[in-house]
């Protein structure tokens, strides 16, 4: 089974391109384009084994989204 990677980040070309990149190399890829969209994510799926996110976005920022993940759980990086 291969690490489960979550990409947050308002900027389509740059949430794509990571999305693309880390496929590549074979891992499971979500995304999501905002802090609020990215919460949902964390609360309904399993999981993440490493949460990768812009820091400045409207409404949810990438420190509430790193909080959100942590709880969830902890080993997530």
């Amino acid at each position: 089974m291969s690490a489960r990677i979550l990409v947050v980040d308002d900027e389509e070309g740059i949430r794509t391109t990571l999305e693309v990149l880390f496929r590549r190399s074979g891992y499971d890829v979500s995304t999501a384009a905002d802090g609020g969209a990215a919460v949902a994510a964390i609360r309904s799926q399993p999981p993440f084994d490493l949460v990768l996110t812009d820091l400045v976005m409207p409404e949810v920022d990438g420190i509430e989204v790193l909080r959100e993940a942590k709880a969830k759980a902890r080993e997530t990086q």
